[in-house]
């Protein structure tokens, strides 16, 4: 409480003063009298985070100030519209101008909030505000233009923005549709496919191809220049007309269905849709009509719910707190990956789509050769399957370049290691790599588990040492997991989240304990699934549970991918403490030889050179004949029982990790499991599906199963047993 309160007082003295100095130039220049002065700084004071603006001779510029990505509350609209309702009469004003404070334009609507809903109030008024001004209204966007902050700067008269800016509609993550008449002014400033990809599709584009659109009136080179170059363009700008929506129409929609099939499964989509198609013939008040309607539908479904706590951790986990008016981290010019593997594969690819050179590494050198063409068949499927587009493909591939000596690495910036998971190897090249690189390179290892302290200790730089553990595939999956040693500075920890959202990645930061977070809590899961099978149940009954649930594949298709080989050396590695259960049935998987897809056998039997897995009657034998030698006597078990034995042990770890430290928060272990372990977004991670489920009812079947299991893997963490006594939930605990 401490804490919340200095740091409200400290944004209050920050208003003060700035406000204080700004409001005291406009009495001299335009004779305010003192009363009307000092009741403005007090409101201004009750509003924080509300937009404040600074008259640049004959432009007012309206900035977006609300630390760290100027998110658009209730308050904010309310304020934006009262000043362009101020300027827009002036006589001595011929541009307003709109600009985000800080190297962020605004992320769109506040969702940070501890509501289930997302509030709009205001939106359609500032939106017609917006349209009916006698004062050209000029958006300046940079870095973030995304959701509702996009939907106002599409309804400005125009818009400036740097190459590099991103912008994006992220409502159908959320389960809504863009408010805002997003849909309407797409249409008419880029056409009918430009609407349907960004508002249906979620396509994001940049600054550059939004100026290639149609979206963008003109391009500006450096962030300082925006306001200058949003005067001119006010001041000088002629009407630019409307696509048609209606040119080639059939094929257009058509295109679009079979480009993003995925888009129109989800209510969210279907509706947001309807809204697109509505555009075409509906007026400005209908439209904003049609998407207050479709939301207030929306917000009634439990999904929705689950979708929108999802965007919410992400956005509390992955946002950086930079001070209003500071720049960003940059990001750093080259980057090496030491390792061409498979997973260094992909995080080569992570960074080369990110627009840095990459110099990769591997002591086997015949590896680079085959890994440089691995990399370009996974541009070219990236490319074919619309996540990126051609021309990135290309430049991402001609960024990777493969070095043979280990000495070329001294230029980069930053370093991943990725060899295999052998703790003197790390050693020995982290060792080699101190000597080389410069003293503000930071070197990471993509380790699973490993300790970062024993790493570190082989280097004279320890502040500059991290994990930095990617999920595979790396160059699809966002999760990255940042694990600082006891020595790491915490400008390198920052530098690190900084540059996984760069790469499109979520940096969650975790503590430096054995198998870290993600799978610390994956073992619990997969754990679970094995017994079962002991117990009664058939890997074809498991996955379709889970699958059922909203997971993309069960366990036992997932294990069949990875390799039962690769999971039967990691449990001969592991130390089993007295008293705990061991899954011998994975043991026997194995020993037959069925290590999955490569075998084509593994807990499934598969056909030559495809993925579908068919259940094989050797496999239910070999599973009931384990179970008889290992003394159970197999049962009929239950769909509830399945899914709670592998998701209420999820929990239960994560409760103890909570306690412990190691996870910062409930909302970092749903973003770790909904991005990287592949938790049903949908559902809102583990510690969202327990609080709708009930800590005091988790703690019960806990008890109920440790009962039944015995306590050495099933003893409550004292987190749960102290929320379901206290009535609390996981969001409650910060």
């Amino acid at each position: 409480m401490a804490a919340d309160v200095k740091k409200v007082a400290e944004r209050v003295n920050a208003i003060l003063i700035a406000r204080f100095k700004l409001s005291l130039m406009e009495l001299v220049q335009t004779g305010l009298r003192a009363q009307p002065f000092l009741d403005r700084l007090a409101g201004e004071c009750l509003m924080l985070g509300a937009p404040h603006y600074k008259l640049f001779g004959r432009a007012a510029v309206i900035y977006l100030d609300n630390p760290p990505v100027n998110a658009i509350t209730a308050v904010a609209r309310a304020r934006l519209k009262i000043l362009i309702d101020r300027f827009a009469t002036r006589k001595d004003i011929d541009a307003i101008i709109l600009r985000g404070a800080g190297p962020e334009f605004s992320s769109g609507t506040d969702i940070s909030g501890s509501s289930e809903k997302v509030n709009f109030d205001g939106l359609q008024e500032l939106i017609t505000t917006i349209k009916a001004s006698a004062v050209p209204v000029v958006a300046a966007l940079q870095g973030r233009a995304i959701g509702e902050a996009l939907s106002i700067a599409l309804a400005c008269h125009a818009r400036v923005a740097t190459p590099s800016a991103q912008l994006a509609f992220p409502e159908a993550t959320w389960g809504l549709v863009p408010a805002g008449a997003a849909a309407l002014h797409l249409s008419e400033l880029a056409g009918l496919r430009c609407a349907l990809e960004m508002i249906v599709g979620g396509k994001s584009i940049t600054g550059n191809a939004a100026h290639a659109l149609g979206l963008v009136d003109e391009l500006v080179s450096s962030r300082e220049a925006l306001v200058d170059q949003a005067v001119r363009v006010a001041t000088e700008r002629s009407p630019r007309p409307s696509k048609s929506p209606t040119e080639g129409r059939p094929d257009i929609i058509d295109d679009f269905k079979q480009s993003f099939p995925a888009s129109l499964k989800a209510p969210a989509g279907k509706l947001a849709m309807e809204c697109v198609l509505a555009a075409e013939s509906a007026s400005l008040d209908e439209n904003l009509v049609i998407e207050t309607r479709h939301n207030e539908k929306l917000l009634a479904e439990a999904a929705t719910i689950g979708l929108l706590h999802a965007s919410k951790v992400e956005l509390a986990t992955g946002a950086l707190h930079f001070q209003s008016g500071s720049d960003s981290i940059s990001p750093p010019k080259c980057v090496a990956v030491v390792g061409f593997g498979f997973m260094g594969r992909g995080i080569a690819i992570s960074f080369a789509i990110g627009g840095m050179k990459v110099l990769v590494h591997d002591q086997a050198g015949d590896r680079l050769a085959e890994g440089l063409e691995a990399v370009g068949a996974s541009l070219k499927s990236m490319v074919r399957r619309g996540r990126i587009s051609q021309e990135q493909g290309d430049t991402a591939r001609n960024n990777i370049i493969a070095v043979r000596d280990i000495k070329a690495l001294e230029e980069a910036d930053l370093v991943v290691e990725a060899v295999s998971e052998d703790l003197d190897l790390k050693k020995a090249i982290f060792a080699r790599l101190d000597s080389i690189c410069r003293q503000h390179t930071v070197l990471v290892t993509n380790t699973s588990s490993l300790d970062i302290d024993e790493i570190a200790a082989a280097t004279g730089r320890p502040k500059k040492i991290a994990g930095m553990h990617f999920f595979s595939p790396a160059h699809l999956l966002k999760l990255v997991e940042i694990i600082p040693g006891r020595e790491t500075a915490e400008g390198t920890i920052k530098q690190l989240r900084a540059v996984a959202n760069h790469i499109g990645k979520i940096g969650v930061v975790v503590g430096n304990q054995f198998a870290f977070v993600a799978n610390k809590l994956l073992a619990g899961y997969q754990r679970e699934a094995l017994f079962l099978l002991e117990e009664g149940a058939l890997p074809e009954q498991v996955d379709r549970v889970l699958q059922d649930f909203g997971f993309a594949m069960g366990p036992f298709v997932m294990n069949d991918m990875a390799g039962n080989d690769i999971s039967y050396h990691v449990r001969q590695a592991a130390s089993y403490p007295a008293g705990m259960r061991y899954p011998h049935v994975a043991d026997r998987i194995y020993e037959a030889g069925r290590y999955g897809q490569k075998t084509n056998k593994g807990w499934y039997r598969y056909e030559p050179g495809q993925r579908e897995a068919h259940p094989d009657i050797e496999v239910a034998a070999l599973i009931e004949s384990t179970s008889s030698e290992r003394g159970f006597k197999r049962r009929n078990i239950s769909d509830e029982e399945i899914l709670q034995r592998c998701l209420l042990p999820v929990v239960n770890d994560a409760a103890w990790l909570l306690g412990d430290g190691i996870a910062r928060s409930s909302g970092d272990i749903d973003v770790v499991w909904i991005n990287g372990l592949g938790f049903p977004r949908r559902k809102g991670g583990p510690m969202f599906w327990a609080d709708h489920l009930g800590p005091k009812r988790v703690y019960e079947r806990v008890i109920e199963f440790r009962e039944e299991h015995g306590p050495v893997l099933w003893e409550p963490a004292p987190l749960l047993a102290f929320l379901a006594k206290s009535g609390m939930r996981f969001a409650d605990v910060r």
